[in-house]
C-alpha cells in the first residue's frame, strides 16, 4: 500500500522530470541510500525540493508540494524511515507533511 504525503498546500511535484533534465545534476554530491524500510542521506546545500522527491521516490510514496517549498539544505540521516526522513526534511524547509489515507 502506498502512502500520500502532502507538504503545505497541495500541487504535484513533478520531481522526475527535474531530475531528469540536462547538465549538472541539483544532487550532486549528495549521497541517498535506501528502501521502502529505511533511508540514509548526506547531502550539503542541496535543493529541498529534489531531496524531498528522491526520498518519496526511495520509500514509495507518493509526493505532493506546494509550489512555495524551496531553498537548500543540509543534511546527514542514518537508515531511519523514509516517512521521518520527509519529516525531518519538510521541518528544515519550515512546512509540515500531512498524511492522508489514499482510499
Amino acid at each position: 500500500m502506498r502512502t500520500l504525503v502532502l507538504l503545505s498546500i497541495a500541487l504535484l511535484l513533478a520531481a522526475p522530470a527535474a531530475l531528469a533534465e540536462e547538465g549538472p545534476s541539483p544532487l550532486a554530491g549528495a549521497v541517498i541510500t535506501g528502501s521502502e524500510e529505511t533511508v540514509s542521506i548526506t547531502a550539503t546545500d542541496a535543493p529541498l525540493r529534489d531531496l524531498l522527491a528522491v526520498v518519496a521516490d526511495v520509500g514509495s510514496l507518493d509526493l505532493v508540494v506546494h509550489p512555495g517549498i524551496g531553498g537548500t539544505v543540509t543534511v546527514r540521516l542514518e537508515d531511519v524511515p523514509p516517512m521521518a526522513a520527509l519529516r525531518q526534511l519538510a521541518e528544515l524547509g519550515g512546512c509540515v507533511v500531512v498524511q492522508e489515507d489514499p482510499g
